[in-house]
């Protein structure tokens, strides 16, 4: 027995001609094996090809799209805990609702909260049944109720209502992805799962978010992506803005719910800062306030450095029930 490799060789007598049996030569053996590892490398499967960032970011978008119907109409349990630097924090227990009006891209996310630093919201059941009573059918109106309905509650210098955890994949739509520069910067593992680490800038408007004077404050940040299915594993998202100091920086980790059979939101980490070096008496049209569609009123500290640091946890997935109105129905708690 001869050893090439991974091909082995058994000296075995051949037959060529009726009859007569001869040994094989030396010679024909080799012959012989190097035919055989010439036919094994010709039928060789073909290794798969890496996708180019294009077909991945595609996929990213075949997925979002997919997923926006997936995890639209569902709700969760959210642990919620902000913290302000110096010394004030809150907890938060709430329902999150997530569904998609029909024929539209975007997500609606409404905080439903159901306790503040251990204590029930008292005029919960009767805010709920004024704000869909009076717009049902999620228009502008209804947008903007539960903005402010789902940030009701935050603490901290920073009027916002930015904290969905579903915010970031919007940027990876068809329509949104045209406005950013994407670059795979590394592959990384998150589990057992490898990724591709993409970074995003955002270069147009009009930006995902707007401060209070309608000013587009243009994002940056990272995708997890799983390449062969487009799978989004976690994002990062991060505005900056020079004027007034401000950072604000997102990061979501989403995990396999078994019993909805998708990734669904796991954890938001949040963390937002201003070092506002503006004196109150000077003029100046930016400040503090971010909000998707709130405006609010501007506060200016001199040299002031403050921080929000906030985590919410996510539990407890199940779907709602909505008729064609999108009256949502009252929550079990």
């Amino acid at each position: 027995m001869w050893v090439y490799g991974h091909l082995t060789v058994y000296r075995i007598p051949i037959r060529f001609c009726v009859g007569t049996v001869m040994p094989m030569s030396f010679a024909r053996l080799v012959v012989l094996a190097l035919a055989v590892l010439a036919v094994l490398a010709d039928r060789e499967p073909v290794r798969a090809q890496t996708p180019s960032l294009e077909t991945v970011l595609a996929r990213a978008a075949d997925y979002v799209s997919i997923y926006q119907q997936d995890l639209g109409n569902i709700i969760a349990d959210e642990e919620y805990t902000q913290a302000v630097d110096p010394g004030r924090t809150r907890r938060m227990y709430s329902e999150l609702l997530v569904f998609s009006p029909p024929d539209d891209e975007r997500w609606l996310v409404f905080r439903d909260v159901i306790e503040v630093d251990g204590k029930p919201v008292e005029d919960r059941e009767q805010r709920l049944a004024v704000l869909f009573q009076e717009t049902p059918d999620v228009p502008a109106a209804l947008e903007l109720k539960l903005r402010t309905e789902s940030a009701r509650f935050n603490i901290g210098f920073i009027s916002r209502d930015l904290n969905v955890p579903t915010m970031a994949l919007q940027l990876l739509t068809n329509r949104e992805r045209s406005r950013l520069v994407l670059e795979k910067t590394q592959e990384e593992l998150l589990g057992d799962l490898n990724t591709w680490v993409i970074a995003f800038q955002a270069v147009d408007s009009p930006a995902l978010i707007q401060d209070a004077q309608r000013q587009d404050l243009l994002s940056h940040g990272t995708f997890w992506i799983e390449p062969a299915t487009g799978r989004v594993l976690q994002t990062d998202f991060l505005v900056e803005d020079e004027a007034i100091g401000l950072t604000i920086e997102i990061r979501v980790r989403y995990q396999l719910n078994e019993a909805m059979g998708m990734l669904v939101p796991a954890t938001m980490t949040e963390h937002y800062g201003v070092d506002v070096k503006v004196q109150p008496s000077q003029s100046t049209t930016r400040g503090p306030t971010v909000s998707a569609e709130i405006p609010s009123q501007r506060q200016f500290f001199a040299s002031s450095k403050m921080t929000i640091r906030c985590k919410a946890t996510y539990s407890n997935y199940r779907r709602f029930g909505v008729n064609t109105g999108f009256n949502i129905l009252p929550p079990r708690r």
